[in-house]
């Protein structure tokens, strides 16, 4: 009775659609992190690059290390 139970639940068209949107919810958040951590990442090489290129130092804080958002400031007055 008890597997009965579950596979009639799992065809249930409700869970199927609630499984989908949870899996899709899902997958998009995870898409949306890692292309916001690409493009800080991206930023972060840039600003750094120029800091260094033009004798300027600087500090950079990374407050999350899934989508590398960060704090940049340069520190000295060139």
């Amino acid at each position: 009775m008890g597997e009965n139970f579950i596979f009639k639940f799992m065809k249930n068209i409700y869970f199927r659609t609630g499984a989908v949107i949870v899996g899709g919810g899902a997958i998009g958040v995870l898409a949306f992190g890692l292309i916001e951590s690409y493009f800080n990442w991206q930023e972060i090489d840039n600003l750094t690059t120029q800091a260094l290129d033009n004798g300027h130092s600087y500090s950079l804080v990374i407050h999350n290390d899934f989508t590398n958002a960060y704090t940049f400031e340069v520190t000295d007055d060139k």
